[in-house]
């Protein structure tokens, strides 16, 4: 028994371990706080949308991760679970509509972006925030996105990339 304790006492912590490390290569990648023509949901409407990028080699579930665009709520919306679209593939992007109409599905939350600039934040289920942007005044279709994807420098894209890597023209 005591042989069998020692060889799996350090695998809870290697298995934390990793679950860290698979929720820090989650990125807010692009955002897209006034949405007109770009993409539309699949109910057919042109609502905000926020990219999440996994720059990570396993994929990630985001179900329990939270979302918000209050700074003083970093809490504000958990992503449900029990669906299979909160997963983010290992180097892989997927989009959370910001609507305000979550009985439209898992990846829309309850709240709405305002184009007049505010942030958004990513924390994980156990409260670690992993990522947050704050942003000023939006152009209607033109987003903001990390150009490269998931850790350089935020940029104007007037020609946006939901659900793919980020092709930029001007800096912020």
């Amino acid at each position: 028994m005591h042989l069998l304790y020692s060889r799996f006492r350090f695998l809870p912590v290697c298995l934390l371990l990793s679950y860290f490390s698979a929720a820090q290569s989650l990125k807010i990648n692009e955002i897209l706080a006034s949405n007109q023509s770009i993409l539309a949901d699949t109910s057919g409407d042109y609502d905000d949308w926020v990219e999440i990028y996994n720059s990570g080699d396993e994929a990630v579930d985001l179900a329990g991760f939270f979302i918000s665009d209050k700074t003083t709520q970093p809490f504000k919306w958990k992503i449900p679970s029990g669906s299979a679209e909160t997963i983010v593939e290992a180097g892989s992007f997927l989009l959370l509509w910001l609507d305000d109409e979550p009985e439209q599905g898992v990846l829309h939350a309850p709240f709405k972006l305002d184009a007049a600039g505010e942030s958004f934040l990513l924390s994980s289920p156990d409260s670690l925030l992993l990522d947050e942007w704050s942003f000023g005044q939006q152009t209607t279709d033109i987003s903001l996105a990390r150009q490269p994807d998931g850790t350089g420098e935020w940029v104007f894209c007037p020609a946006p990339t939901p659900g793919a890597s980020n092709a930029t023209s001007t800096s912020v």
